[in-house]
Formats: structure tokens, C-alpha cells, sequence
């Protein structure tokens, strides 16, 4: 098992690279579990699909840190709302930057 670390807002996250049968994956890619401020990587991804799982994962650690999650009860964001903007920023992300950047050079 691989792990290392990310941080938003000052809040750490431990982000482990585990066996797509582990049990607290629930068959799913990846989950975020904020009460242990962790998040599970399934370990068994195409290069494509382990670059949009983190995105997703890190995307709702990010809305948890910055008191926008589901989780926030002060926010008015429900679960599927949440899940429907971190599949956006997975797919949308990646464009986002590439775009970004060429404009910025562009600019430069």
C-alpha cells in the first residue's frame, strides 16, 4: 500500500493507494472519509480513470475543508449536488488548466 498526503485550508489528508477490495472502498474507485481525514484510492485504475478519481476525492476533501461539504450542515449543498459538482471538476478540471495555460503563455 502507497500513501502521501495533500493539504487544503490547512487541513491534512492522508490519501492511500489501496487493493480495490478493501472493504471500506465499498466497491467504489475512490472514497473520502472525512471523519479520519482520509481518502482511498483504489489501486487498479487506467491512468485515465486514477487521474479523474483523485480529482474527485481531493474535490470533495477541498468543499469539506472550506466548509461547503454535504457534511457542512450550515450550507445549503445536498449530497447529490455535492457528487454532481466533484464529477464536473473531474472531467472538467484537466481542460480547465490545459486551456488555462495555453492562454496564459499565449498572453505571456
Amino acid at each position: 500500500m502507497k500513501k502521501t498526503w495533500a493539504t487544503f485550508n490547512k487541513y491534512d489528508v492522508e490519501i492511500l493507494y489501496v487493493s480495490p477490495n478493501n472493504k471500506r472502498l465499498d466497491g467504489a474507485h475512490g472514497i473520502t472519509l472525512f471523519d479520519s481525514s482520509e481518502i482511498l484510492i483504489a489501486n487498479n485504475m487506467s491512468d485515465y480513470m486514477l487521474k479523474r478519481t483523485l480529482i474527485h476525492e481531493l474535490m470533495h476533501f477541498a468543499l469539506y475543508a472550506y466548509d461547503m461539504s454535504a457534511d457542512n450542515a450550515e450550507e445549503e449543498i445536498s449530497i447529490p449536488t455535492e457528487e454532481k459538482l466533484c464529477y464536473l471538476m473531474e472531467r472538467a478540471i484537466p481542460e480547465i488548466y490545459e486551456q488555462a495555460m495555453s492562454i496564459y503563455n499565449y498572453f505571456k
